[in-house]
Parts: structure tokens; C-alpha cells; sequence
């Protein structure tokens, strides 16, 4: 690999790095169409599936 291409690689994993940090950071959210509420998707995972009671509210 020539100098350059090498160079580009690190700077491409850099802005790979960064642009991961962002999207880790920021809150991304998402409306949940059970219940209409409005949830960071990182909560998504955790979710338990909604009881009888809520179902029918």
C-alpha cells in the first residue's frame, strides 16, 4: 500500500469512528404504534410486550 492509500484508510476509519460516537450519543426515537408513545430505541430491546390491561386502553 503507497503512502497515500494508507492515509486515506486511517482518515476513513476515523470519520467511520466518529460518525458511530454521534449516533451512539444522540437519542434517537421512535413511536411505538401499541401505544402511541414516543421511546429512545435503545429502550426497544428492554421492552417487555404490553399487558391485557394496556392493550385495551
Amino acid at each position: 500500500m503507497s503512502r497515500t492509500e494508507e492515509e486515506r484508510h486511517r482518515i476513513m476509519i476515523s470519520v467511520i469512528i466518529m460518525i458511530s460516537e454521534i449516533v451512539m450519543r444522540s437519542e434517537i426515537v421512535m413511536i411505538s404504534e401499541i401505544d402511541n408513545q414516543v421511546r429512545p430505541v435503545s429502550d426497544w430491546g428492554e421492552r417487555k410486550p404490553p399487558t391485557h390491561q394496556q392493550l385495551e386502553i
